[in-house]
């Protein structure tokens, strides 16, 4: 049976695309901050910190290993700003396997809470 070698070729480049944009990363999540949501992403992995009500939500999910739907793997809420950036520091570090990327997201989410918090205050 031949195989259309320009099938294969494509199939081959539509995976590598993720890989593609992994390795550019250099290891580094990208943190990615709104009005809302402080979001730090890293090839499947995403962990979002936001505020509901009087809590800090910070949740962490990934993709399958197939590419299927989004998973939830953690999800927990503090009172307390710096219990929630600790808990960003902590999910970063189990999804990069690296303990300064895990204290650089931690860093940029206890600012990104400071700007949240001023803006808020800001409002009333």
């Amino acid at each position: 049976m031949a195989v259309n070698t320009s099938l294969v070729s494509t199939w081959r480049t539509l995976f590598d695309l993720p890989l593609r944009r992994i390795r550019g990363l250099g290891m580094t999540g990208e943190a990615l901050t709104d009005l809302h949501q402080f979001i730090w992403k890293q090839g499947r992995n995403v962990v979002v910190l936001i505020k509901e009500e009087d809590a800090w939500k910070v949740s962490y999910s990934t993709d399958s290993k197939l590419l299927g739907p989004r998973r939830l793997v953690y999800q927990a809420s503090h009172r307390v700003a710096k219990h929630a950036a600790w808990d960003v520091m902590a999910r970063v570090i189990n999804a990069s396997h690296n303990e300064d990327e895990g204290l650089r997201a931690a860093k940029r989410a206890a600012q990104w809470m400071r700007q949240f918090e001023s803006s808020r205050s800001a409002r009333a």
